[in-house]
């Protein structure tokens, strides 16, 4: 899927929202050059752990661990 933003506004704004959010290293790392680029500073992400609600993605509605 692509999204295409036209106005400068629109694009800081969801860089300031996605930062901090991506996992994917090859990501970060375009995501830090486009920090760079704006002087804004770039969040890595927080470790997972169990209490921050990560595995409940793979728990399907009556509990069972499911692959997706």
């Amino acid at each position: 899927m692509h999204y295409r933003l036209y106005h400068k506004f629109s694009l800081l704004f969801l860089i300031n929202y996605i930062n901090g959010l991506i996992r994917d290293p090859d990501r970060m790392v375009q995501l830090g050059k486009i920090c760079d680029a704006y002087n804004i500073i770039f969040i890595y992400l927080k470790l997972l752990i169990f209490l921050n609600g990560w595995p409940v993605e793979f728990l399907d509605t009556n509990g069972f661990i499911t692959r997706n």
